[in-house]
């Protein structure tokens, strides 16, 4: 895998399957940042923004 390159992963998940802790173990594994959606809704409740307006 080329590091320069961007990339998204997506995990989609039932409530109480892991998927929180195989997203951060995968994140850790590959050295990149994690980011969950309690991050991503914080965010926007800081800043005064939507989902979409945060990830353009």
């Amino acid at each position: 895998m080329n590091k320069n390159e961007k990339f998204v992963i997506t995990i989609n998940r039932e409530v109480g399957s892991g998927g929180r802790t195989v997203g951060r173990k995968l994140a850790e594994k590959l050295s990149v940042k994690y980011f969950d959606k309690t991050l991503i809704e914080s965010l926007t409740d800081k800043f005064g923004l939507s989902v979409d307006r945060m990830s353009k």
